[in-house]
């Protein structure tokens, strides 16, 4: 039997098993008896949990069901199973009882991932799952279960040992960090007093390699957050929102360069680092090349602006305009190779120039696979002859403005050449956008897209 086919084996599509149960019983009773791994991609493949009552599951060791209101605690329990490993429930009425359930029957569960349980299981219920006895690894508690994440519930995640991962999409305040470090007991759920805390910090997240998660202001990340983390930590991802009430999001945009040294000589061992801000940031060449240098295991490196909800405030696109031309980056024009380094993403506002980042990232990463650069807050004429660089392993592009053609020049034929540029500098590039729409921006992006899909 070939790798393909014990995988079709071991990991069955639903609806092929729908179609076995219904014409095949006894064959689909012994194929159920081998398999490893279920995976619910839709509600479709939901509405088959029936096939699977009184029908033994000895080696299934992981299940997947995306979100459904058909995975109910009774469709659910024949996937309890003694083996069971690996746990991802994207959404569905389950309850404290459920939780309580899956503790009891499944005492080899490693992996957790549990999301819009429809507001049915309770801070003290998931308390009880999380401070139990399972080997829990991996530990995924999304936004839909925001609302139980209590000081108390962090604070046992924070102590368990063998946790390697944690995500949690509830927003980390500076009452839950510091309840998190404190010498409460684990079944409280209020903030320490000052009384309360001790001066030595007790260690939190031994194990942990990875962390995902969001908090309010870069303070709470670098001065709050950084401190508990081990220095071990290899994956961290953070959505960095700003205080709404905060008079500018200039003091927020300016907190991130700075504090990359800080979190490289704390975490010297990360590997990843995805850093979401909620408002314009600031970052220079320097500041990444000095970053870089300092982690030599860095593989993925993505610091962007994701401002979907925007919480930016009127006076930010105002702010840039009064930003000084200032570089940081003469004393960085050599920085040393880093072949580690291969996948960048980055937003860039101010004074810095799409090419000259360009030719930076080919040292910084001369293993680079993938690039996505955003540059923001400035005007950008892709024909000037500065832009003479060339980065084959940039898939997406992205800039604020364009200038326009110049007095009496056609133009289509700027458009044109300008849209050439981009395809000599980015040969690879899969998108290019830019973010504020022009006449002239629509017609780059037209020819781009012609020129783009020829190459393909």
């Amino acid at each position: 039997m070939s790798e393909n086919e014990k995988q079709e084996a071991t990991s069955p599509h639903i609806p092929e098993l729908a179609h076995l149960a219904a014409c095949q019983p006894e064959e689909f009773r012994r194929r159920a008896s081998t398999i490893e791994d279920l995976a619910f991609f839709t509600d479709k493949d939901a509405a088959h949990h029936g096939i699977f009552l009184g029908v033994p599951l000895p080696r299934l060791s992981s299940i997947s069901l995306d979100a459904s209101d058909a995975n109910t605690e009774a469709a659910l329990e024949p996937y309890l199973q003694p083996s069971l490993r690996r746990f991802c429930l994207y959404g569905g009425p389950v309850s404290d009882e459920f939780l309580d359930k899956l503790r009891e029957s499944c005492p080899s569960l490693e992996h957790f991932l549990l999301d819009n349980a429809r507001n049915l299981i309770s801070a003290a219920g998931l308390l009880r799952f999380v401070s139990g006895s399972l080997p829990l690894k991996h530990i995924e508690l999304m936004y839909g279960l925001d609302y139980a994440l209590t000081p108390a519930v962090l604070r046992a995640l924070a102590r368990r040992p063998g946790l390697e991962t944690l995500k949690v999409g509830g927003l980390l305040t500076h009452d839950t960090i510091t309840s998190i470090s404190s010498s409460n007991d684990d079944n409280t759920t209020e903030p320490p007093t000052r009384s309360s805390t001790t001066t030595e910090k007790q260690p939190i997240f031994p194990d942990l390699r990875t962390l995902c998660c969001s908090v309010i202001e870069p303070d709470m990340l670098f001065t709050g957050l950084l401190p508990h983390l081990p220095s071990a930590l290899g994956e961290l991802e953070v959505v960095i929102s700003r205080n709404k009430s905060s008079s500018s999001a200039r003091n927020a945009a300016y907190k991130i360069a700075p504090n990359l040294t800080l979190l490289a000589a704390h975490c010297p061992d990360l590997h990843t680092l995805k850093l979401r801000c909620r408002f314009g940031i600031r970052v220079s060449r320097g500041d990444i090349a000095r970053f870089v240098a300092k982690l030599p295991r860095l593989e993925v490196l993505d610091i962007s602006e994701d401002r979907k909800n925007d919480e930016c405030g009127a006076n930010e696109e105002e702010d840039d305009k009064d930003d000084k031309e200032e570089d940081e980056w003469e004393d960085m024009d050599s920085p040393p190779p880093l072949t580690s380094l291969r996948i960048l993403r980055l937003t860039v506002r101010g004074p810095t120039t799409p090419i000259s980042l360009l030719e930076a990232a080919s040292r910084w990463g001369s293993d680079l696979v993938e690039c996505e650069l955003l540059f923001r807050g400035a005007e950008y004429d892709l024909r000037d002859p500065f832009y003479q660089g060339e980065m084959p392993v940039l898939r997406e592009l992205e800039v604020e403005r364009l200038v326009k053609p110049r007095a009496g020049e056609e133009m289509e034929t700027a458009a044109r050449e300008a849209a050439q540029a981009i395809e000599r500098i980015a040969p690879r590039l899969e998108s290019f956008r830019v973010r504020t729409a022009s006449t002239f921006a629509n017609m780059v992006e037209s020819i781009w897209e012609e020129i783009s899909w020829e190459r393909r």
